[in-house]
């Protein structure tokens, strides 16, 4: 596998452990509130209708379906951005509006890239001007009094949210998930396995976000340990729940 690209917890390299030429990310979400957008004149917002730590990724994923989905003549891909004053790369998607590309953040709502689809009809190399519109964004939610970012909770999200957490980023992904456990030093951990295309696949963790790797082929349990040991699990059993119940906020709607 290649090195992992740097993240908050700068994690440390592993021996080759799949036949995947993977490059992982972990995709970090900042809290705070979303502006309201018009119907017309701005791309909707979508908000997430269940809040997901670290979950800009799975947060993208649910906007770029439901956005394709309604207006199949635009165009929209998901982009990895920096975030200023920020340790981690960020998830966002960026869609085509009127002849404009628009960025939509999972937190920060949605703001314009200051690109036409004429002159920028490639949406991926877009990702400096992604990066300095998201910037905007939030100094200009700075200025209302809002924190962009967000503060890193204060206490750690316990065993059973953590898995009602991963349950809840199954009901909101697009895509078919299967929901493993994995042993770790203390309690068991739950992670989820999903593929966002046929050539890649992702493991979402709420407390380190959503790694990805290039892999078009492999068991979702090797796949799942072989992430798990990146992220430094010590990941001595992993076995798949087959039949995951719903999340608490989930049952709760």
């Amino acid at each position: 596998m290649d090195p992992i690209l740097p993240t908050p917890h700068r994690l440390r390299r592993i021996p080759r452990v799949l036949p995947c030429v993977a490059a992982f990310v972990l995709a970090m979400t900042p809290a705070s509130s979303a502006p309201a957008a018009g119907p017309t004149a701005s791309p909707p917002v979508h908000a997430d209708a269940i809040a997901l730590r670290n979950g800009c990724f799975v947060s993208t994923a649910a906007y770029l379906a439901r956005f394709k989905a309604e207006f199949p003549r635009e165009r929209g891909v998901s982009l990895t951005v920096e975030l200023r004053d920020y340790d981690g790369q960020h998830t966002i998607a960026v869609v085509s509006w009127r002849g404009a590309w628009w960025g939509r953040d999972s937190q920060l709502g949605v703001f314009p890239l200051g690109a036409t689809v004429a002159a920028h009809p490639a949406p991926e190399r877009l990702q400096a001007a992604a990066s300095a519109a998201l910037a905007r964004q939030a100094i200009r939610e700075e200025r209302r009094g809002h924190d962009p970012y967000g503060k890193r909770p204060a206490t750690p999200l316990s065993p059973p949210e953590r898995a009602a957490m991963v349950r809840d980023a199954a009901t909101l992904l697009p895509h078919a998930s299967e929901f493993f456990w994995i042993a770790g030093d203390r309690d068991d951990v739950p992670l989820l396995f999903f593929r966002p295309d046929p050539e890649w696949v992702a493991v979402y963790d709420p407390l380190t976000g959503t790694a990805r790797a290039r892999c078009g082929a492999g068991s979702p349990g090797e796949i799942v340990r072989a992430i798990a040991l990146r992220l430094g699990y010590r990941a001595e059993l992993v076995r798949r729940d087959p039949a995951p119940a719903p999340g608490s906020r989930v049952a709760a709607r």
